[in-house]
């Protein structure tokens, strides 16, 4: 499966954007290949997050997702978008895709890619602090394919409560795995998924 991360940057136009990526996701929904599409919001700056939306969208395979690619030439302005190819790392729980409620971290690594090793190991670690806390739901940790990439990992964990996941990430156990993170750019916020669609559903 092959995933496309677009970050778009914050705008003073935030409403007109807005309504650029749903009139984006809407003109792709009928391509071959894809498989979701999901939008998330940014409404918490938690750490540096300087952008307004995140899409990430599943395809078949990276030649149907280049079609998409395209359109998005003619309908986002391309000064306000970031996107990527990545592979899914690491997963973990099972993502629930009913309840509208759950809020969602979103948290782009601006890391080379001579750091991967040790930013995954640092967020395999962190991660066991977080996972065994009753309101986690799931994690998906993506991989850049081009080593160039402005992001080279991004986060994207689904909780169903904000207030317990900031209280997880201040309790004092938490406090090596944030230190040893200060040594990296990250763009870490929370954020509400506005629009999810399949080509099933969106019919």
């Amino acid at each position: 499966m092959h995933y496309v991360i677009e970050v778009i940057k914050q705008s003073n136009k935030k409403a007109e954007v807005r309504e650029q990526l749903h009139k984006y996701i809407h003109s792709i929904l009928s391509l071959q290949g894809l498989i979701t599409v999901e939008l998330f919001e940014k409404h918490t700056n938690i750490r540096d997050a300087d952008y307004d939306f995140t899409i990430l969208s599943s395809w078949l395979s990276e030649q149907d997702y280049l079609t998409s690619n395209k359109i998005a030439n003619n309908l986002i302005d391309k000064n306000i978008e970031i996107h990527a190819s990545y592979q899914c790392e690491i997963k973990l729980g099972e993502i629930d895709n009913h309840d509208t409620t759950y809020c969602w971290l979103i948290n782009p690594f601006e890391v080379t890619h001579e750091q991967l090793p040790d930013v995954i190991d640092m967020w395999d670690k962190a991660k066991d602090h977080l996972i065994i806390k009753p309101t986690f739901v799931s994690a998906r940790l993506f991989k850049a394919l081009d080593k160039n990439a402005t992001y080279g990992l991004v986060n994207i964990a689904q909780w169903r409560d904000a207030k317990q996941f900031l209280q997880a990430v201040e309790e004092k156990e938490y406090e090596p795995h944030k230190e040893r993170s200060l040594a990296y750019r990250l763009h870490a916020s929370l954020c509400e998924r506005i629009a999810f669609y399949t080509p099933l559903n969106s019919k």
